[in-house]
């Protein structure tokens, strides 16, 4: 989900093209690059970014050129310190700059239009750490990323159950081991199929997925508590209790499952995960192939089949291996099962 406009601008081309396409090539970046070679040019655009990544040589220029951005939208700039030239420059003392003008690194403010503080990093430096700079910025001011190395220190973890040939095994496999982590742990379980039980079940997951698009859609989010924002994205009328287990159910029209994708889900995930709300959640994955990112935020995954069925979840972890997902691949454990009778 590439959403958040990122501008580059540096007199220096060479330099900007490298790290357009060191961005561009980022899994998970959320950034929809355009690049520039001069403020002139940077002003011809009407539209604002959410993140200006701009050499520190254009400083001067930045209030007087873009002020038509004014009060339009909140863009994070961010300067690439050149070596000092910032800190020499007599704008530090007309006013548009405070008490972090010259600072490095995460946390040394944003530059606004308000000229508080400004957000300087070195230039010459890895263009990872950049970017994760820039990341950092997004994130504190509520922007949606995929970044599943940082779920794993969740208070809660995500048991994802998949199955390529056989759905009837995926579901009891799932259900079974939600029921027996419910025991001694607070879970939940979730089943993305589009056909479940049939009626009776209520409409949980329709809720739910409603909830979802309502909260992403919004701009307002990132002003929320984590525990406003918990209770916008997971209503209590979504949920039913089964024994011990919390249990959403099934959509009430298999086709509300496909007005949201692998990244949506992602973030409803990610932030119950580290709400604490549950110690464990037992997905079930629907008919399609799960999204790599929902793969990855699972700390363990089930690949429950019938002796017949072993060929095809070999193939399917020999695939994610060949796409260079050996860690992912790493976590799938196949439950070799007999094969029950009637089935």
């Amino acid at each position: 989900m590439r959403n958040i406009l990122l501008y580059l601008c540096d007199p220096d081309a060479a330099y900007m093209r490298r790290m357009d396409s060191y961005i561009r090539h980022r899994e998970y970046s959320p950034f929809i690059v355009r690049t520039y070679t001069s403020v002139e040019a940077l002003a011809q655009e009407d539209e604002p970014p959410g993140v200006l990544l701009i050499s520190s040589a254009c400083f001067g220029a930045v209030h007087s050129a873009l002020g038509h951005w004014h009060d339009r939208v909140r863009t994070s700039i961010v300067f690439l310190d050149e070596g000092g030239t910032l800190s020499k420059t007599s704008d530090i003392d007309s006013g548009y700059t405070g008490k972090n003008a010259g600072s490095y690194g995460p946390g040394s403010g944003n530059c606004g239009w308000d000229g508080e503080c400004i957000d300087l990093i070195g230039k010459y430096q890895p263009a990872g750490k950049i970017y994760e700079h820039l990341l950092n910025v997004c994130a504190a001011r509520g922007d949606f990323l995929i970044q599943p190395e940082k779920a794993r220190n969740c208070a809660g973890r995500l048991i994802g159950v998949y199955s390529p040939e056989n759905k009837r095994l995926q579901r009891d496999y799932a259900w079974s081991e939600a029921r027996r982590l419910s025991d001694k742990e607070r879970g939940l379980y979730l089943s993305l199929e589009e056909f479940l039980f049939g009626g009776g079940h209520g409409s949980g997951l329709s809720d739910l997925i409603f909830a979802i698009k309502d909260v992403m859609r919004r701009d307002d989010r990132s002003e929320a508590s984590d525990k406003e924002l918990l209770a916008q994205l997971f209503p209590e009328k979504c949920i039913s209790r089964e024994g011990s287990l919390d249990v959403i159910p099934p959509a009430a029209c298999p086709y509300d499952l496909e007005e949201i994708g692998a990244e949506e889900w992602y973030f409803w995930l990610d932030h119950v995960l580290k709400s604490g709300r549950y110690d464990v959640i037992v997905l079930s994955f629907g008919s399609a192939v799960p999204g790599l990112c929902l793969l990855e935020l699972c700390s363990e995954i089930y690949m429950p089949a019938l002796p017949e069925d072993e060929a095809v979840c070999h193939s399917f972890k020999d695939t994610l291996t060949f796409m260079g997902r050996q860690a992912i691949a790493d976590k799938i454990q196949l439950a070799v099962l007999t094969k029950p009778d009637g089935v």
